[in-house]
């Protein structure tokens, strides 16, 4: 078994390209291993701003052994000058757990490489907030189509519904007690007389939510291209989701 930072640095010498390589994870919350297929795709675009600059940008599925690949043979080779260049790279600080974004944000910090994120996430108080300014829904609506949207990929993530609501509750400043008070009476405060208007109920608000992501994080990024306006070039990794900022 590899140590985690050798498992991680250089992910495609590891590995032969094209294979559908196994990662190990062991979720901090459970402390069981999960085993993840390197499989999710990848794509790659160069695209030239009007003033000159060059963004190559990555767009992919998380775990992705693709998309270091691609890092390895489309971006780190271009690197001479690192003066030049910016990373501008979704989920920076979730780099130990996603080996794609761990590859990319080692380069940068061996080439002394500035890193940024450009994504405003869908649970980011920031878009919650805009969403109940746009839409007039009340603010515990969306809280409790967002937890319950999470709590759903429980099993896939290897963790518990206490963990997911802990970790919501962290990132939003309520309590747990507060936001399973909100699940335990959804029907009462939404208006849904079943699971299934529930449902229906969380897609249109999750719609509003990632439309809104996608618009704040484009914001985010028009302010990055001028903050770095003296980087040449700009190396980028977002998933397909948000893939839609860069047009």
């Amino acid at each position: 078994m590899l140590e985690k930072e050798e498992k991680w640095k250089g992910r495609a010498e590891l590995f032969p390209y094209g294979e559908r390589a196994i990662v190990e994870k062991i979720p901090a919350d459970t402390g069981k291993k999960t085993l993840f297929p390197m499989n999710g795709k990848a794509e790659f675009a160069e695209k030239i701003l009007p003033d000159g600059r060059r963004i190559l940008l990555i767009k992919g599925e998380h775990f992705s052994d693709e998309a270091c690949r691609i890092t390895k043979e489309k971006i780190e080779p271009k690197i001479k000058e690192p003066e030049k260049w910016v990373f501008l790279i979704e989920g920076k600080n979730s780099s130990s757990a996603i080996p794609e974004i761990d590859l990319l944000v080692k380069i940068a910090e061996r080439s002394g490489i500035p890193v940024e994120d450009p994504i405003i996430s869908p649970y980011h108080m920031e878009c919650i907030d805009e969403v109940v300014k746009k839409t007039g829904v009340k603010k515990e609506i969306v809280l409790i189509s967002l937890t319950s949207i999470m709590m759903a990929s429980t099993a896939k993530a290897n963790t518990t519904e206490d963990k997911v609501i802990g970790g919501l509750a962290d990132l939003w400043g309520y309590s747990k007690e507060y936001l399973r008070a909100l699940l335990d009476n959804r029907f009462s405060i939404t208006g849904c007389r079943n699971d299934e208007e529930l449902g229906e109920m969380k897609k249109e608000i999750w719609s509003q939510i990632d439309k809104t992501s996608n618009e704040l994080s484009k914001k985010r990024l028009e302010q990055l291209l001028e903050k770095y306006k003296d980087k040449e070039y700009i190396a980028a990794y977002v998933g397909l989701n948000h893939a839609v900022i860069f047009d």
